[in-house]
């Protein structure tokens, strides 16, 4: 893997340092839904009108959550992509065990290759990674030709609003009004706009938690990199702090209009 590209995918997951890379699959291992809520993507997708003749995008899948769900609840087919080997070796694995191995394709790769090859999906899916794809205008551009014309796009990412300081690992928060430009700038219809409520704190503060337990534990089997783990549960503390004070939490549901 890439320099750039390992740096990127730590960012993503909150991480100042790609030497924590061969350390997630342990550190993570108590989080099945990393990113987006399955939840609100399955009814937000049932909603679009998903069936078992769609087909799904979903870039940065993690361990396959959302897919797996989408697939299990409205019977459409999920191509899943991440480029952590451990995330989709789970998400394999659940697929099987909720019994939907079958319409579940998951697959390790590079989301930038991935964006260029990928083409002709009724929704594309890209939860909760930030700035992998570039700045939102950049990444709503990459993302619009992976869908078919008339098809959807569902973006879970977040903003602050107008004078408000909040800046991430990967570049800063755009506000509200910025993203909106960048929707029309890259022919797309914002049809509509879900906001997190207020038991994302409660989620973050568990899994914050469960992250901290298992960097104490990769802290006594290394000692020597003990620094390194405490600053990724610190990185952790800071976004969930971002999140309840600074940061909107925002699902955008979108169009992607035809030219």
């Amino acid at each position: 893997m890439e320099r750039e590209v390992q740096e990127k995918l730590a960012r993503s997951l909150t991480a100042s340092s790609v030497e924590i890379l061969p350390y997630l699959p342990y550190l993570l291992q108590d989080l099945w839904e990393l990113g987006s809520n399955p939840a609100d993507i399955v009814q937000v997708a049932r909603g679009l009108g998903a069936g078992p003749d769609w087909k799904v995008l979903d870039l940065g899948c993690g361990k396959g959550a959302v897919g797996i769900r989408l697939a299990r609840e409205t019977g459409c087919s999920v191509k899943g992509l991440d480029l952590v080997d451990g995330f989709i070796e789970v998400a394999r694995a659940k697929a099987q065990e909720w019994d939907v191995a079958q319409r579940c394709r998951f697959e390790v790769q590079d989301l930038h290759q991935a964006v260029r090859t990928e083409k002709g999906h009724d929704l594309t899916i890209l939860g909760a990674v930030g700035s992998v794809l570039g700045d939102p205008g950049q990444t709503l551009k990459k993302l619009r030709g992976t869908v078919r014309p008339g098809g959807y796009l569902i973006v879970d990412d977040g903003y602050v609003l107008e004078g408000v300081d909040a800046p991430r690992l990967d570049g800063e928060y755009w506000t509200r009004d910025a993203w909106t430009r960048a929707f029309h700038d890259a022919g797309l219809k914002l049809l509509s706009e879900l906001r997190a409520g207020e038991e994302i704190q409660s989620v973050n503060d568990d899994n914050s938690a469960a992250i901290a337990a298992r960097a104490a534990e990769l802290a006594l089997l290394h000692p020597e990199r003990r620094a390194l783990f405490e600053e990724y549960v610190a990185s952790q503390q800071r976004e969930c702090e971002d999140m309840a004070d600074r940061v909107v939490s925002a699902m955008w549901v979108l169009e992607v209009e035809a030219r």
